[in-house]
């Protein structure tokens, strides 16, 4: 028997006339008595700073447990270094609700917390928020004229080459001469 004698073979499916007829319960149907539901309000814009969140309007409403934003949250840990875990990817990691800074477009700022989903959600189109914006870079080819500024310390600083010839060979005016042949097929 091969790792693939299973392929172009029927598979017996214990719930599949459920899931098909429609009798079949998943997870999100199981009414869990105490369950709370929550909802994400996100940023509306791509990057600044929150000057306030107005939640007093979703807070009053009944069946709402708490809202949670920058300002008021369960306390997280306070470095870089202690919010990351052995598998976790180099670099900052992102903190939801961590400060008031907008960092992208999206970003939670809040989250309701309600006895049921359809009341998070409403007291969630409740909330105001305030901001304070910054100019965001969409251009990436403007950006890359302006170069990275490096935020290590210049003291530990790897020398390395003058790359404005590659970023110029690169660059539209000269795409004619790159050629393709290596990512086909």
């Amino acid at each position: 028997m091969t790792a693939t004698s299973y392929l172009g073979k029927p598979t017996p499916r214990i719930d599949g006339r459920a899931k098909v007829t429609g009798l079949a319960k998943y997870a999100a149907e199981y009414n869990v008595p105490g369950l709370a539901h929550g909802v994400v309000v996100s940023s509306a814009i791509a990057k600044g700073r929150i000057k306030r969140i107005h939640t007093a309007d979703a807070l009053s409403v009944d069946g709402v447990l708490d809202v949670f934003t920058h300002e008021h949250r369960p306390k997280l840990a306070s470095s870089h270094e202690k919010y990351t875990d052995e598998v976790a990817p180099s670099g900052s990691p992102f903190r939801p609700l961590y400060d008031d800074k907008i960092l992208f477009s999206g970003q939670p700022v809040a989250l309701v917390v309600a006895e049921e989903f359809e009341i998070a959600r409403f007291a969630a189109s409740l909330i105001r928020v305030e901001y304070e914006r910054k100019p965001h870079v969409t251009d990436f080819d403007a950006q890359r004229e302006r170069g990275a500024i490096s935020k290590r310390d210049p003291a530990n600083s790897v020398a390395r080459g003058n790359p404005a010839p590659g970023v110029r060979a690169g660059s539209r005016a000269d795409r004619s001469g790159i050629s393709h042949a290596g990512r086909a097929p």
